[in-house]
């Protein structure tokens, strides 16, 4: 019963997969998320705790997958990842953090992403992003979206940072690729001693922390350099070769860091950068992209198409029933485009949907009521 109470309320979100959310936005028509019932939420953060909890701080995954990189909220490019890479089942997923803030739709993204580890334990793993803290997410929005939704007496916000807190913080594929957040800092530990990290982390007190979450390679640069994020470090390729010889590694995979094609490499591909929010924020006119890693370790970057910017209240949100099954349906559907790796679609020149525009959107859907 509790499987299909997670699968019927993941169904709900894989629903939007099947729907073609630029062509959407050209045709001004109104997209639709759910919206699901606190005590529900709750339960979906709860079990997701405890799959964390059960996790070693470090994990070993093994290729063929995906990596995603920041998604910060961007709820709509996430689903066309699983759109154009395939759901959890036929594609086994790393996210690199950052799910949450900045974006418009963090709530939603989270509880996505959370759902397809849940109901997909084997093929979906996340690690922590710096802004998987209650201290980042009160100033840059994730707190603000969940208090609104539900309401500042809601258990909702504390559930989530608690489940947070018990996130891995590295990955390591086929024992020779590292995926983390940010990067590394001086004085960094084996991989055995970052697996010794007694989790719940709340802050970024701990050096090793701070220094994986926080820091940036740079081609520019020799050694360690301070950040001037204020926190972490800026490393460069003689430190990045010497921890790499250090643990036997060969590959750094990290977040972290907008880039404009969405996927970049640098100290001769040894560092690649991630990022899969797309015109991030409105302002960054950036694209999405994802890095496959294939059985052989190799590295594919792949480049998806710009998706608008597209603000929280030109979205309906339709309270998700789910069914004495625990499934859920739509109506009857109008025949649609479903995005693929072989689609190609055409984009507005607008990069934001803003409020303004929302009154010009066509009636809904009929499968959307």
């Amino acid at each position: 019963m509790e499987e299909s109470f997670f699968k019927g309320h993941l169904n709900a979100f894989l629903s939007m997969a099947k729907v073609d959310v630029p062509s959407y936005v050209q045709m001004k028509k109104s997209l639709m998320l759910p919206l699901f019932f606190e005590e529900d939420v709750i339960m979906i953060i709860r079990k997701a705790e405890s799959i964390f909890m059960a996790e070693n701080t470090v994990l070993n995954i093994e290729s063929p997958l995906v990596v995603v990189g920041d998604v910060h909220g961007h709820v709509f490019d996430l689903i066309q990842i699983l759109s154009v890479m395939g759901c959890p089942g036929s594609t086994k997923y790393l996210f690199l953090g950052d799910i949450v803030d900045r974006g418009e739709f963090s709530l939603e993204t989270c509880l996505l992403i959370y759902l397809l580890k849940i109901v997909y334990p084997e093929d979906v793993y996340i690690i922590r992003g710096n802004h998987e803290f209650g201290s980042m997410c009160n100033s840059f929005g994730f707190s603000r979206e969940v208090n609104k939704t539900y309401g500042r007496d809601s258990r909702v916000l504390e559930e989530f940072y608690s489940s947070f807190s018990y996130l891995p913080l590295v990955a390591m594929v086929d024992q020779k690729i590292i995926c983390l957040h940010g990067g590394i800092g001086p004085n960094m530990p084996p991989i055995e001693q970052i697996s010794a990290i007694k989790r719940p982390i709340k802050d970024f007190s701990d050096p090793t922390v701070s220094a994986i979450l926080w820091s940036d390679p740079s081609a520019f640069i020799h050694g360690f350099h301070s950040s001037n994020r204020g926190i972490g470090f800026v490393f460069g390729e003689d430190s990045l070769i010497s921890y790499m010889d250090e643990i036997k590694a060969s590959i750094m995979i990290r977040g972290h860091e907008c880039v404009s094609k969405g996927v970049s490499s640098i100290m001769q591909d040894r560092v690649y950068t991630v990022f899969s929010a797309s015109n991030y924020c409105g302002t960054s006119q950036n694209q999405s992209g994802v890095l496959k890693i294939g059985e052989n370790q190799s590295i594919s970057p792949i480049i998806l198409p710009q998706i608008p910017y597209i603000e929280r209240n030109c979205v309906v949100f339709k309270t998700a029933f789910i069914n004495e099954s625990h499934s859920f349906t739509c109506n009857s559907s109008p025949t649609k485009k479903v995005i693929s790796s072989s689609t190609s679609i055409l984009f507005p020149k607008h990069k934001i949907i803003t409020k303004s525009m929302c009154s010009r959107l066509a009636q809904i859907p009929n499968f959307l009521k």
